[in-house]
């Protein structure tokens, strides 16, 4: 972010700026009167939050990704993984108050007023073969699915593989999908690991090849694009996995649904591949 009034420095920035075509655009600019900008949706609830319309939550449940390419030394140039992380940030609204009432806040009391849990995983990239996989695709595919199965937010709840397979069974079967081992063919989801149907291919697919991920996939440049919808998509499914986690708990969880409020960072659609998630 660049500090107030500050202004780039790099001299062909300059030249570019001050150019006839630039001034010739701006001359084009249609103007808006601030009357007919709609106004901000957070000046409403804080209005509702005053006058006693919605009530304040007793709790917020705050969801946020990041990811970040990083070089490994394979044997194969330009070889990279992708580390994603996911975290979910319940924080104790009443015990937060109590304790921003003091003059001096004691850290450990601070802490105590928030409880987190994260997706933390790394995803192979371009150059990097697992195990007895045959390609980097299929590597990230095989990683992909693994993880997703190994992640649960409570110890008693499904896994947030079994969330999207909940969700993968309630949308539309579409059959145009290609399959990951051969293009031309269309691909038959299904749950969970099993075999491809194609004569002569004995390859795995996996129902997280429904979301289409590996379609993003490079081998010849960075997969930072793949990185960053594999991120956002296991924010939007991290928060229909707890919900579903409360629902599995019973009613005295689900009633706390009603003291809580979420936050997802950016819209809650899904897009990309994966965007029929959104529905």
């Amino acid at each position: 972010m660049p500090f107030e009034n500050e202004r780039a420095g790099y001299a062909p920035l300059r030249r570019i700026r001050q150019s006839e075509k630039v001034r010739r655009l701006e001359a084009r600019f249609r103007r808006v009167d601030r009357a007919d900008v709609p106004s901000a949706t957070v000046h409403e609830m804080t209005d509702s939050l005053r006058n006693g319309a919605i009530h304040r939550p007793d709790l917020i449940l705050a969801i946020d990704g990041g990811n970040l390419a990083v070089e490994v030394d394979t044997g194969y140039p330009g070889a990279e993984i992708g580390y994603i992380a996911v975290a979910a940030v319940l924080i104790l609204l009443d015990k937060l108050r109590a304790v921003s009432s003091s003059d001096i806040i004691d850290p450990a009391e601070h802490r105590r007023t928030q409880k987190r849990s994260s997706i933390d995983t790394a995803l192979p990239g371009r150059g990097v073969i697992v195990d007895d996989e045959e390609t980097p695709e299929t590597s990230m595919r095989r990683t992909l699915f693994d993880e997703m199965d190994a992640y649960r937010v409570f110890d008693d709840s499904e896994t947030l593989l079994e969330t999207y397979e909940a969700l993968m069974q309630a949308a539309p079967d579409d059959r145009t999908v290609s399959c990951p081992c051969d293009r031309h063919q269309p691909y038959r989801r299904n749950n969970g690991q099993y075999a491809c149907r194609e004569p002569d291919c004995d390859n795995a697919l996996y129902s997280t090849d429904a979301m289409r991920l590996h379609e993003l996939f490079s081998p010849h440049e960075s997969c930072r694009k793949l990185y960053g919808h594999v991120m956002t998509t296991l924010e939007r499914l991290w928060l229909v996995h707890a919900l579903r986690a409360f629902e599995r708990r019973g009613p005295e969880w689900l009633a706390v649904l009603g003291r809580m409020a979420f936050v997802v960072d950016g819209p809650l659609a899904v897009y990309g591949t994966p965007a029929w998630l959104s529905s």
